[in-house]
């Protein structure tokens, strides 16, 4: 089997399951009426770096690896962020200097990946330079603000994208600045 095969096959499996700890939790609020089941916390960076595994050239680090997620084949440091939520996602300063990249996804519950900024961390952090920490020492990269900046990126300074997942890019939907900001699908 090929890399290609096998990424896709991955990204498959991992867009059913998604799909399915989305019913999950819906069935989980429908009986607990005024709860909120929300993956949030380490699922949601989990999913995060999977799927930037899936479609960026990357070698995940260990699970709560500080300042950086993953590594390119170039040796550049990665931190991934991830979401569900439609405002931001936070960040700690630390991660400047350790991260030399940064990428931003936003998933959505029927598996599908927005790659909201993909660049140098050293870019993004100059959303951050005149905002307060909250309480845990983080603070808030607004997706907006994320999107804007990752219009200005230029390819070359781009975690580059798996080869094998060109078939998993090209399924997204075009959006007016689809050449930089993709909307993609776990399930290819």
């Amino acid at each position: 089997m090929s890399d290609a095969e096998d990424v896709a096959q991955l990204v498959e499996a991992t867009a059913a399951l998604v799909r399915d700890l989305h019913r999950i939790v819906e069935s989980l609020e429908a009986l607990h009426v005024g709860r909120k089941f929300t993956p949030d916390g380490h699922l949601v960076g989990s999913l995060g770096e999977v799927a930037a595994l899936a479609l960026f050239d990357i070698t995940l680090h260990t699970s709560s690896n500080k300042g950086c997620d993953a590594v390119t084949p170039s040796g550049r440091m990665v931190e991934i962020k991830a979401t569900y939520g439609a405002d931001g996602v936070n960040v700690r300063r630390s991660s400047n200097g350790i991260a030399e990249d940064l990428l931003v996804l936003k998933l959505s519950k029927d598996g599908g990946v927005e790659v909201v900024f993909n660049g140098p961390y050293s870019v993004a952090h100059t959303l951050i330079v005149d905002k307060k920490d909250t309480w845990n020492g983080q603070v808030q990269m607004r997706l907006s603000r994320l999107r804007a900046l990752n219009r200005t990126v230029l390819d070359a300074a781009r975690v580059p994208a798996r080869r094998s997942s060109a078939a998993v890019l090209a399924a997204g939907h075009p959006t007016p600045s689809y050449a930089r900001h993709h909307v993609v699908g776990f399930d290819g």
